[in-house]
């Protein structure tokens, strides 16, 4: 059965401080007494994106999902339980883009500030039923909808940039990875840090490196070097976005021998340096004040 609301015009709107009710959508109402801020609404035909600020401590009642979705979180960590009783058995969440099928039930504490972005499909199909983590390789479209909104880019292309990225799920979706590959992701993404050669990886999971290299770049379209890349840079970009460590430093902590390198890598990914993505961010002054701070203020204009 597929369900589709009616079709709308495109509309951005920039939410109010202390938005609450309906507004939060799937990402769910947070405790009153948060500073949960939702900071962008986009309607599309296609879909609704929606975009918010949590600081750490804040947590999202037990609630259900009314559509298809999918959600990338940056910052964290965050904890989620799938029983109503909030405080049992939650389990931290560990990959950052999910997809979540509609009637998804949970709730969520956040040990963290985090920018959580959810992407509401208006036309839902029941054949997907199960939450599923998405891949690295889907990073770069999540951004691209993200950036195009800050940068105050043409509802259309905002549109647009979202229906590229449902086409892409849908085909994730149709097109899951024998359980022993999605456990190599899995664990690909926990050791992003200090990534393990194929060799090794082959051992763990009891493949030949052949077999391995094969079956990654078929499933994923990437080798596994250039997946995990995508991760280091995804690490970037969200601490470019999200905090204010100082760019030479999050090259250093996402495995660049220096900025001039992260730069390059970025930019050849993103169209965007490091300073550009810093510069854009909407929340470095949220973090502060969540933590009761003066907000950080970027002087001088960004590189291109």
């Amino acid at each position: 059965m597929v369900h589709v609301e009616s079709a709308k015009p495109p509309q951005v709107h920039e939410m109010p401080a202390g938005t609450h009710g309906s507004s939060w959508g799937t990402l769910g109402e947070p405790d009153p007494h948060a500073q949960a801020r939702l900071l962008h609404l986009v309607e599309t035909p296609a879909a609704t994106l929606r975009h918010a600020f949590y600081p750490a401590g804040t947590i999202i009642p037990y609630h259900s999902h009314d559509c298809e979705s999918v959600v990338y979180g940056v910052g964290g960590p965050c904890y989620e339980s799938r029983s109503s009783d909030t405080g049992r058995n939650p389990e931290a969440v560990t990959r950052r883009l999910t997809y979540r099928p509609r009637g998804y039930a949970h709730s969520l504490r956040f040990a963290g500030p985090t920018h959580l972005l959810a992407v509401e499909f208006a036309e839902s199909r029941d054949e997907n039923r199960v939450s599923t983590p998405l891949p690295a390789t889907l990073y770069g479209d999540i951004w691209l909808a993200m950036l195009r909104f800050t940068d105050s880019q043409p509802v259309n292309r905002v549109a647009g940039a979202l229906e590229d990225l449902i086409s892409k799920v849908r085909q994730c979706l149709a097109r899951p990875q024998p359980q022993w590959l999605e456990n190599v992701i899995d664990q690909i993404h926990a050791t992003w840090q200090e990534p393990q050669g194929v060799n090794r990886l082959a051992r763990t999971f009891g493949v030949s490196p052949q077999h391995l290299c094969r079956a990654f770049k078929r499933h994923l379209g990437v080798t596994i070097g250039q997946y995990s890349l995508l991760l280091r840079l995804d690490y970037a970009r969200g601490l470019l976005w999200g905090t204010g460590v100082p760019i030479a430093e999050v090259a250093a902590e996402t495995g660049f021998s220096d900025q001039a390198h992260l730069t390059r890598a970025l930019s050849a990914h993103s169209m965007k340096t490091p300073a550009r993505l810093r510069w854009k961010a909407p929340c470095l002054d949220l973090n502060c004040l969540a933590s009761g701070s003066d907000p950080v203020l970027l002087s001088g204009a960004p590189g291109s």
